[in-house]
């Protein structure tokens, strides 16, 4: 069989193996005659698959990885069984890999239901609103990310105490009303997927969410509910009357700066003030201080807010997906970053 097609299954059911799990089987792929499957605690997939194999073998991901990325893509590989092992070869090398010993079954995905399309859109979406994930908020029941569909919108949500992310997408035809909650990696498992197979087809139930095409089928767990309502949260900060348009470039450079200039013992924090109509980001370290004026089309000339401080790291995360700033909560003391295609608010604060 050609190394590309058998290179690029095993790539894409790698994204659910696990290679620190404890159980051997989610750290394996299945090769067999037809397809190749793949199981852990982040999901189960299959990918259709001619092999010369006559019967499944499960091998350790990472060993068959290794083995085929290291062939040329255009070339012919023969594998075959043989006791305990897998022998591949092609016109100038050859091993094998050992087969793993499990007692354990790799599940059959048996779904048969996909009646939604998801937008173009709802990749992005997925990864945006998760970038205010952080394992540290797992201990104040706010580890995940929560979609929710709401009239012909579909939203996501997901914080860390200190910022959150929100993004929205067309919803229409989503199959539940149910909240729903998903962990990393899931989120990015369920994008990459959606930007490889664009036609995907969509199902979400109790068991979890089910992709499938000609090409692939995936089923992904769903975690349980937060302890709190993040979209509660995101509807407190919907105001948006004084908005400026920014220039995210310029912010990002001063914040690289800033942050070469903190001393490795002090927070990462820079000021950010309103003062006669400006928007100022300032940053004071033990040796030197650093200011800047940014450009911001529509603060009106005579606004002037007290300083708002706000966590270097948490201000880069959003730069390269917003292109305008909500100044109305700044006096209670959040800053609001936002952009549109798809909807994508930041909340800091």
């Amino acid at each position: 069989m050609r190394v590309g097609l058998l290179a690029c299954a095993v790539k894409i059911a790698s994204k659910v193996v696990n290679p620190s799990s404890f159980s051997p089987i989610h750290r394996c792929i299945e090769l067999g005659p037809n397809c190749v499957r793949a199981c852990s605690e982040y999901g189960t997939i299959q990918i259709p698959v001619e092999t010369e194999l006559s019967e499944p073998a499960l091998l350790d991901c990472v060993a068959v990885g290794a083995v085929i990325r290291s062939l040329g893509q255009y070339e012919e590989v023969y594998l075959h069984s043989e006791g305990n092992r897998v022998y591949w070869s092609n016109d100038n090398a050859h091993g094998h890999w050992d087969v793993v010993k499990e007692d354990n079954q790799i599940p059959a995905i048996s779904h048969s239901s996909f009646p939604w399309k998801p937008p173009d859109s709802f990749a992005d979406a997925l990864l945006l609103a998760s970038s205010a994930v952080d394992a540290a908020s797992v201990s104040i029941g706010i580890y995940g990310l929560v979609i929710e569909r709401r009239g012909k919108l579909l939203r996501l949500v997901s914080s860390n105490s200190i910022s959150l992310a929100l993004a929205v997408v067309p919803g229409e035809g989503y199959p539940t009303r149910d909240r729903i909650t998903i962990r990393p990696p899931i989120p990015s498992i369920l994008a990459s997927l959606l930007r490889l197979y664009p036609d995907l087809m969509l199902d979400v139930t109790r068991d979890g969410i089910f992709v499938e095409d000609d090409q692939v089928c995936c089923q992904l767990p769903l975690s349980p509910p937060l302890d709190h309502d993040l979209f509660a949260v995101a509807d407190r900060f919907s105001t948006k009357k004084i908005t400026a348009e920014i220039d995210p470039a310029a912010v990002k450079r001063f914040l690289l700066r800033a942050k070469a200039l903190t001393n490795r013992h002090m927070s990462s924090v820079v000021e950010l003030r309103i003062e006669a109509g400006n928007l100022i980001l300032l940053h004071k370290a033990f040796t030197s201080r650093t200011e800047e004026y940014l450009l911001a089309d529509g603060i009106d000339p005579s606004a002037s807010l007290a300083p708002l401080l706000l966590p270097i790291e948490l201000m880069t995360v959003p730069l390269e997906h917003v292109d305008t700033v909500v100044l109305d909560h700044l006096p209670q003391g959040v800053l609001v970053l936002q952009r549109e295609h798809p909807t994508f608010e930041y909340v800091l604060g």
